[in-house]
């Protein structure tokens, strides 16, 4: 079995393997997402997000899909970056990435340099992610001293 090491820890890349390949290819589980596309749906999560953070502060999601939650917080005046697993998500025609900025990116390997961003967030994720450790660890390195991750 392959495996890794991440800041410490031993990666199953077998499990990671599988859940990458599967969001790649899994346009029926997209078009899943795109029900959620209403702002009533997005309202907990959105509240929560702007009860603590600073208009203009940057927020990195976690998990996007196809981008609709960033782009209701770009409408409330955050500089966001979205990232998701896959790219199938992120591109497709029904994305919603058009006024901030997206990356294909693992949350247990984030491409981003220690403290890059004021708050980081997710919303129905946790349930997706191969090491919830690992990648909480990761969110936690990446969010400036004084943010928060939520």
């Amino acid at each position: 079995m392959k495996s890794y090491k991440v800041m410490d820890k031993i990666v199953d890349n077998c499990q990671k393997e599988k859940l990458q390949d599967f969001y790649a290819s899994s346009s029926m589980y997209k078009n899943g997402l795109t029900v959620h596309n209403d702002e009533n749906y997005f309202m907990p999560f959105l509240s929560f997000i702007t009860a603590f953070a600073k208009k203009g502060c940057s927020i990195l999601e976690i998990g996007c899909g196809t981008g609709y939650s960033c782009s209701l917080l770009t409408d409330r005046g955050f500089s966001v970056i979205g990232t998701d697993i896959s790219q199938l998500f992120l591109y497709g025609p029904e994305s919603h990435f058009k006024r901030h900025s997206t990356c294909v990116a693992d949350c247990m390997m984030l491409p981003f340099i220690h403290s890059s961003f004021d708050i980081i967030c997710s919303a129905q994720v946790i349930e997706h992610i191969a090491d919830v450790e690992l990648s909480l660890m990761e969110m936690i390195r990446v969010v400036r001293p004084g943010g928060g991750s939520w």
